[in-house]
């Protein structure tokens, strides 16, 4: 009876010693936030669960550090250490989560202090990692003119990459671009990237955009390639041309009809073939450089794919572009 008694207790420790994977847990953070559900293969977010939801996690996929669970038709991994069996409802008031005191949040003219020749980089729908690095990507990352980066779209299923905004303004590369590597920084950056199946969260209305007008000088000037104004269609119209101010209304070369200043929409061109002269007598040699990125004002801009022309949707200050240009190629004829 003894050696019973004994072997049962042993399983009891043993019972103890680990979660019981089949029972029902809550989510219990420390400030009552949602608790993010990570896909097991690419740790891409897919989806939160709120304060206290029950759930049930799967004993055969869940780990000793991660919870296999299923919530709102996504199954993913969470942290045990979110997880409780004690009902969020049934605790002591001392011991729920008390809401954070409000902060006021920064204007729009008010950036957030950072180390002087320091710059706020945030990502949506993206992933920010160090170049060469295997550190998981993040949101968001304090950078500075020495730090070189990998932007990276976080596909979802079923979907492709649509469009980029960054800081507020659409990007249509014309090439899908799924990474973009940033160095160089002159200033703070929201770069998002937006799907198929998604609708953008940063990109300007043109409401805000008129509404933020203060009279101060707005130009597109281009260093090493030439823009244009475009049609309807996004087509150029109206001829090729190296700056434009567009501070106050303005006719748009492309279609005749005035715009309202404050913002514009064109279409960029690198310069990027020319002329040389022939080894052979009688023929020409056509030049073609490789465009490796972009310059946006100092900061450099390399998508994953070569992007000789793109089309940028009402931006709203000023910028000069530059194409960084790589070696040349040669075609006799």
């Amino acid at each position: 009876m003894r050696r019973w008694l004994a072997l049962l207790l042993c399983i009891l420790l043993v019972l103890s010693a680990c979660p019981a994977l089949a029972d029902t847990y809550y989510v219990v953070t420390e400030d009552g936030s949602p608790l993010s559900v990570r896909d097991e293969a690419t740790n891409e977010v897919l989806t939160t669960i709120p304060y206290g939801i029950p759930l049930v996690p799967d004993p055969n996929k869940s780990t000793d550090i991660c919870a296999y669970v299923t919530f709102a038709g996504q199954s993913g991994l969470v942290l045990w250490r979110y997880l409780s069996r004690t009902n969020p409802a049934m605790l002591p008031d001392a011991q729920k989560p008390q809401p954070a005191d409000p902060q006021p949040a920064p204007s729009a003219t008010e950036a957030p202090s950072l180390p002087e020749g320091s710059y706020q980089l945030t990502a949506v729908g993206a992933l920010i990692t160090p170049v060469n690095s295997k550190q998981a990507g993040v949101q968001e990352m304090v950078v500075t003119a020495q730090d070189n980066v990998n932007i990276t779209a976080q596909i979802p299923k079923n979907a492709k990459v649509d469009y980029w905004v960054i800081n507020g303004v659409r990007y249509d590369f014309l090439k899908t671009v799924r990474i973009l590597r940033m160095t160089k920084f002159d200033a703070s950056f929201t770069v998002e990237v937006v799907f198929t199946t998604t609708q953008p969260e940063t990109l300007l209305s043109p409401e805000t955009i008129q509404s933020a007008r203060t009279g101060e000088q707005t130009a597109v000037t281009t260093t090493k390639c030439k823009l244009s104004h475009v049609k309807a269609n996004g087509h150029s119209g109206g001829g090729w041309i190296r700056a434009f101010d567009f501070t106050h209304d303005y006719k748009n070369r492309a279609t005749g009809e005035q715009e309202t200043g404050g913002q514009m929409t064109f279409r960029i061109k690198a310069d990027n073939t020319g002329s040389a002269p022939s080894p052979v007598a009688g023929t020409a040699v056509k030049t073609a450089r490789t465009v490796r990125g972009w310059k946006f004002n100092a900061t450099e801009v390399y998508p994953n794919v070569n992007i000789n022309e793109f089309l940028v949707h009402t931006l709203n200050v000023s910028m000069t572009y530059e194409p960084i240009l790589g070696g040349s190629s040669y075609k006799y004829y």
